[in-house]
């Protein structure tokens, strides 16, 4: 087996349980491409219901135009290859670790609202492509009527 360099969900050294499971977990389904996509699924949903459920705290301006710049290079990735499931894929990885931090330290996906919100958006960069400053344009105006 070919050296791998180090797992990106390793803090200080140390990887907590749930995501050592999941890791292992994800390592042995690469040749089964259908599940993947369920798997992604699942695990956003339970991402999505495990952190404290809340009416969805109100984004910040700092929050949406930052948010506006994640869906912009989510449309930069796209014209340069990357796929709509791949995006998606590691997405949902990083909001799962991004919950394992408390809500008053994390970005953007504080609440469940906010993970969905933030999936959907980068969704649509892939499902109706335009240049990235338009679906910016778009997430900002989406973003600051919520």
């Amino acid at each position: 087996m070919a050296e791998r360099g180090p797992d990106r969900t390793e803090i200080a050294g140390r990887q907590s349980r749930p995501l050592r499971l999941l890791r292992d977990f994800t390592s042995n389904i690469g040749r089964h491409a259908p599940a993947r996509g369920c798997l992604c699924a699942l695990i956003f949903g339970w991402a999505a219901t495990v952190v404290v459920p809340s009416a969805g705290h109100p984004l910040s301006l700092q929050e949406c135009f930052e948010g506006g710049d994640f869906i912009a290079h989510a449309a930069e990735a796209r014209d340069n290859g990357m796929t709509k499931r791949d995006f998606v894929e590691r997405l949902v990885a990083d909001v799962y670790l991004i919950q394992a931090f408390p809500p008053e330290l994390r970005w953007f996906v504080v609440d469940p609202e906010d993970a969905e919100f933030l999936q959907s958006e980068a969704s649509r960069v892939f499902d109706s492509p335009r240049p990235p400053e338009m679906h910016r344009a778009d997430f900002l105006s989406r973003c600051f009527d919520r």
